[in-house]
């Protein structure tokens, strides 16, 4: 829903921030610091994009993982942060 973005770029931007195993949310992942670090191949004019991205967040998906002998349970939050000093979080478990 980009302008200037078609869906083989949008593929394109995809894998490139997947990292070399190219599977999403695993730590080789190559997260973008700035909208000019988008690769964006031709027909696509950076400058005008990033006026439509940012690589900035306030929400945030936290898993934490617990285990006491032999009870386990991972427990997942999602935290939306509402300033530098403030912030809320909703948790739920597994």
């Amino acid at each position: 829903m980009i302008p200037g973005i078609d869906e083989p770029t949008a593929v394109h931007i995809l894998q490139e921030r997947q990292g070399p195993d190219g599977v999403d949310g695993t730590d080789d992942d190559v997260p973008f610091l700035n909208p000019n670090e988008l690769s964006l191949g031709q027909g696509a004019a950076t400058g005008q994009v990033a006026n439509y991205v940012g690589v900035q967040s306030s929400v945030f998906e936290v898993r934490v993982e617990a285990e006491i002998d032999d009870y386990k349970r991972t427990f997942i939050g999602v935290v939306n942060r509402n300033g530098p000093q403030t912030a809320c979080i909703k948790f739920y478990w597994e």
